[in-house]
């Protein structure tokens, strides 16, 4: 069986991520930041 997994970059992820909140009631569940507090990964 085959397996798509989609991957989103952004310039901004943070900014993303805040808006698919609000937008569409996404629920953050991990979110990966670096030294500089820019977003890695989340899901």
């Amino acid at each position: 069986m085959s397996k798509l997994t989609p991957y989103l970059c952004c310039k901004d992820a943070a900014a993303a991520l805040d808006f698919y909140k609000r937008a569409l009631g996404a629920v953050e569940t991990v979110r990966m930041v670096d030294r500089d507090g820019k977003v890695g990964h989340a899901s």
